[in-house]
């Protein structure tokens, strides 16, 4: 269930090209499998305040240890580093842990 809500500074560029087996790399560094995983990536039209490249919003499952969630950041912040060529000191992760019963999935209430 990892989810990813990437927000994307104007300033860089998005395509298909850069973003064509960003799962499977993400899944791989975080060492999980990417079958369950979901990113989302939205240009930004404009930003104000502290610039950052990239805004990403980490959905988890509160059933992930803390080396996991840990680990799965790292993942996301690398991946999006090394896929969009920007610094990660231009990239922000901010995770929240989501709780059994709080996931609705094809009409059904997900519990781990």
């Amino acid at each position: 269930m990892p989810i990813a809500h990437c927000t994307v500074s104007p300033s860089v560029e998005l395509s298909d090209c850069n973003l064509s087996g960003f799962t499977r790399c993400w899944a791989e560094l975080a060492g999980t499998n990417a079958d369950e995983m979901t990113i989302n990536f939205v240009q930004a039209e404009a930003q104000s305040g502290k610039p950052h490249a990239v805004v990403a919003q980490l959905i988890l499952p509160s059933l992930w240890s803390t080396s996991s969630v840990k680990a799965i950041q790292l993942a996301l912040s690398n991946t999006l580093s090394e896929t969009l060529g920007v610094s990660v000191d231009h990239i922000i992760v901010v995770t929240s842990v989501i709780e059994s019963g709080l996931v609705v999935e094809s009409g059904k209430v997900v519990e781990w």
